[in-house]
């Protein structure tokens, strides 16, 4: 009985054996179709990514064509709106310039019978109206008595010298023929006389002071009238032209 049995397993395990060696691996249809259903969810969740990626594009593009449109409107009303405000700007700098030009006008004609008398020193309770008329008797042979409205110093010291007095004159005319005939009254005094200009005459008759010079030492002589050099016709003198016609006093 023993032998029977021995030999019973023997054959039993070299079945066994002959099973494993001959065994292989075939794929069931489940679970081809598995990869099958896997690659095609694959290709469809790929497919869908890129519809939302195309159609997020779309709605980026048409965002981004919504905004252009807006911000060009926009732009086009700011510079509307920027060429309106500088159109304003410059009628209001005209307008402000023409103001200007009144007022200093305007100026001009208040000082109109005003001049200034430079280098006369100052005293301890000094009469400056008695001063401008001893000098107009003593210096000018004026006849009568001097018509001065007042006379007052003016300013502050300058480079030594101490202020202006001020004069006004009760006419016109009197102011003119001081001012003609100062420079021949007053060439043995170290007073002179000067215009009472305004701030704006006085800056453009400096402004050209070394023009106006070399202009008098080749014969051309101008005077400062108005605001203005002029010939001794009262033509304005053009710096840059060399001269503008019209001889109006403004």
């Amino acid at each position: 009985m023993a032998p029977k049995n021995k030999q019973r397993g023997q054959s039993t395990r070299s079945a066994r054996n002959d099973r494993g060696q001959n065994c292989e691996y075939v794929p069931s249809d489940s679970a081809s179709g598995s990869d099958e259903d896997g690659d095609g969810g694959f290709e469809q969740f790929v497919r869908k990514k890129l519809m939302e990626i195309c159609v997020g594009q779309k709605k980026l593009e048409a965002d981004l064509e919504r905004s252009i449109e807006f911000n060009s409107s926009r732009i086009l009303e700011l510079e509307t709106f920027k060429k309106s405000q500088t159109d304003t700007v410059n009628k209001l700098q005209q307008e402000v310039d023409s103001l200007k030009e009144k007022v200093n006008k305007q100026e001009r004609f208040s000082r109109r019978n005003n001049f200034r008398i430079v280098a006369v020193d100052s005293r301890e309770g000094e009469n400056c109206v008695r001063i401008v008329k001893g000098m107009l008797t003593n210096k000018f042979g004026w006849k009568s008595t001097p018509n001065v409205e007042r006379a007052h110093r003016d300013g502050r010291e300058q480079d030594g010298r101490p202020p202006h007095i001020l004069v006004k004159m009760l006419s016109y005319q009197d102011k003119l023929l001081i001012m003609k005939k100062s420079r021949e009254c007053l060439k043995d005094s170290a007073w002179f006389i000067v215009d009472d200009l305004t701030l704006d005459d006085l800056q453009e008759k400096r402004k050209w002071k070394d023009e106006v010079k070399q202009l008098y030492d080749s014969g051309t002589k101008l005077r400062f009238i108005a605001g203005k050099w002029r010939r001794s016709d009262g033509q304005i003198y053009n710096f840059d032209a060399e001269q503008t016609p019209g001889n109006e006093f403004s």
